[in-house]
């Protein structure tokens, strides 16, 4: 079966996503740090931060488990196993992401706090670093299947089925 090869691609719009995780998790990183950011400006990221961690994450999780994950299942034992390996991961790390907006609102709401944004750095870093190798496991085995295990046809449906990418903004 051959793979779409456009920006429409299945592996592209999945990888998109994990892209855009990352880039939550590296704001959540930067708020710790604080670095020059104004109260303003940290407020304004935990904002993002938690608007996609409430909203937007549970949605695409939502998505590939009732439109990806059920069109592969089945296919070959190494994906069922990739499959059921995802699932525990990210039961693994729902509790992380719990503390992890607890955390983003401590700042958000005492955004002056070195406390607050220490916590949230410690946090954010554990997460990025766990959730790390949750994608690549991901994008190692899981991707490359998608053009041998689904028809062209499949993958549009996903797709269309996914909707619109949803932006960090």
């Amino acid at each position: 079966m051959e793979s779409l090869r456009s920006s429409d691609d299945l592996a592209t719009r999945w990888f998109q996503g994990h892209a855009t995780f990352r880039r939550v998790l590296s704001l959540a990183v930067a708020v710790g740090r604080g670095g020059q950011l104004t109260e303003a400006e940290l407020v304004a990221m935990c904002r993002r931060c938690e608007r996609y961690l409430l909203e937007v994450l549970p949605l695409e999780t939502a998505i590939e488990e009732r439109c990806l994950f059920p069109r592969l299942l089945g296919k070959r034992p190494d994906i069922d196993e990739a499959l059921e390996l995802a699932r525990s991961h990210r039961r693994a790390q729902a509790p992380l992401i719990q503390a992890l907006l607890a955390e983003l609102e401590g700042v958000r709401c005492h955004p002056t706090s070195a406390r607050h944004r220490q916590r949230l750095l410690v946090l954010a870093e554990r997460l990025a670093f766990e959730l790390g190798k949750h994608l690549a496991y991901e994008e190692r085995v899981l991707y490359p299947a998608l053009g041998s295990l689904l028809t062209p046809e499949e993958q549009r449906a996903v797709l269309r089925e996914m909707g619109p990418p949803r932006a960090l903004d």
